[in-house]
């Protein structure tokens, strides 16, 4: 079958089918592991279908990354070559992952998300490589860390660990001269709270 017949017939098939395709997908990753195919499937999880469709994406994502390499480890990283390889330029994904961040579905995908976590394993291990190409989009930057200072406030949904998490994500981006005052007040905003001691430590890195 051609590495091209899932994203040929996504648009025709409703949820249903696109599990099943996804699930065909996953097979043709396993026996040659097409690149475009791939990167198709990055998109559909990224992208604003439905929760159980995306859920099954990156399911399938992540137990092809977990055959690739025993720790699970997903190409997928926020890192100059990954920006490049599956969202084309650093606006492409700062549009894409704020749009990601800021989607109401976010909270029901990451329950049914049955392997890995888009958000929490993403935001743990930025390069600094991509620094300076955040650097040139201030205003997409500024748009970003507001998506993640607002998954910081809400607690009930996300919980204490995703918090540090985007904590020290923006404490990361604060490493930007430009970003370092705008980063540090949004920190400080979680000071007092059940964050303090991420804010603290991560004040006292900046």
């Amino acid at each position: 079958m051609p590495a091209d017949f899932v994203p040929r017939h996504w648009d025709m098939a409703d949820d249903q089918g696109r599990k099943e395709l996804c699930g065909f997908a996953e097979c043709q990753l396993l026996e040659y592991a097409d690149e475009g195919l791939h990167r198709f499937l990055v998109g559909v999880a990224f992208g604003t279908g439905s929760v159980p469709v995306r859920a099954t994406v990156w399911t399938a994502l992540y137990r092809w990354y977990r055959r690739l390499d025993a720790s699970g480890k997903s190409p997928i990283l926020i890192q100059t070559e990954s920006i490049r390889r599956f969202f084309g330029s650093v606006p492409e994904f700062l549009a894409v992952y704020t749009r990601f961040l800021k989607d109401p579905s976010l909270p029901d995908l990451l329950r049914e998300t049955v392997l890995g976590d888009p958000v929490f394993g993403f935001l743990r291990y930025p390069d600094p490589d991509v620094l300076p190409a955040l650097a040139a989009q201030p205003a997409a930057v500024s748009e970003l860390a507001d998506a993640i200072a607002g998954i910081a406030r809400n607690r009930a949904v996300f919980g204490f660990y995703l918090g540090t998490e985007c904590i020290r994500f923006l404490g990361w981006l604060g490493t930007v001269p430009e970003f370092r005052e705008q980063m540090r007040a949004r920190i400080v905003a979680f000071q007092g709270t059940d964050l303090d001691h991420a804010c603290n430590t991560t004040l006292e890195r900046l």
